[in-house]
C-alpha cells in the first residue's frame, strides 16, 4: 500500500504518469523548439513572443517534475490545470482555425486540432483530479509497490503515453491525409496564421 493512496485509485498511477511524462516532452520541445507552440498561440490571439512559447515550457517541466519526484495532491492539482488549460486552449484554437491549426504541443507538426484532442486533455485532466482526491506518491513509491520492481507500471505508463500522442499526432495527420478535400475547402475561408517574423543577429 502506498503512503498516499490504496486501493482503487491506484491503478490511475499509470494513466498520471503517463500524462506526467507527455507533459513533460510537451515542455521540453516548447523549451528546445518554441516556433510551432508560437504560431499556436497566436491563432489562440494570445501572445507569442519566444519568451511567453519557453516559458509555457517551462513551467509545464516544473510541473512535470514535481509530479514525479515528490507526487502528492498538490502536484495532481498543478496536472489537472494544466489539462485543463491544453483543453481549453485547443478549444479556442480549433474554433478559431475551423480545426485546420496545430496545437503546437509537440513541436511542428500537420495534425489538426480536432475534438479528440480536446477529449483527450478532459480525460487526462480528470485522472488527475481524481489523485487530487485520493493522492498517490511518487513514480518510485508507486513503482515499488507493484510487482516485478515496478516493470510493468513503467512499461503500462510508456505505452499509454505513447498511445496518447499517436492519437494527438499520428492519427489526425493521416485523417487529414486520407480526406484532403475535406481539409481543403475548410480551409479556403480561413485566414492562415502569419508566419514568424524573421530572427535578428544580435
Amino acid at each position: 500500500m502506498s503512503r498516499y493512496g490504496r486501493d482503487p485509485m491506484s491503478s490511475l498511477a499509470g494513466p498520471f504518469f503517463a500524462a506526467v511524462v507527455l507533459l513533460a516532452v510537451a515542455g521540453a520541445v516548447k523549451v528546445l523548439s518554441p516556433d510551432a507552440t508560437r504560431v499556436a498561440l497566436r491563432s489562440a490571439g494570445l501572445p507569442s513572443t519566444r519568451a511567453a512559447a519557453t516559458s509555457l515550457g517551462v513551467v509545464e517541466l516544473a510541473v512535470a517534475s514535481a509530479a514525479l519526484i515528490w507526487g502528492g495532491a498538490l502536484p495532481a492539482a498543478a496536472v489537472a490545470v494544466a489539462y485543463l488549460g491544453f483543453a481549453g486552449f485547443s478549444a479556442v484554437v480549433r474554433s478559431r482555425s475551423k480545426g485546420q491549426a496545430s496545437c503546437g504541443c509537440f513541436g511542428a507538426s500537420d495534425a489538426p486540432l480536432g475534438l479528440v484532442h480536446v477529449a483527450i486533455d478532459l480525460a487526462l485532466a480528470a485522472v488527475a483530479v481524481a489523485l487530487v482526491v485520493d493522492p498517490i506518491g511518487n513514480v518510485w513509491t508507486e513503482a515499488a509497490n507493484t510487482p516485478w520492481a515496478g516493470v510493468p507500471l513503467l512499461a503500462l505508463v510508456a505505452l499509454v503515453a505513447w498511445l496518447v500522442q499517436v492519437s494527438l499526432t499520428l492519427l489526425p495527420e493521416l485523417w487529414a491525409a486520407r480526406h484532403p478535400d475535406s481539409a481543403s475547402s475548410s480551409t479556403a475561408s480561413v485566414a492562415s496564421p502569419r508566419p514568424l517574423p524573421p530572427k535578428v543577429a544580435s
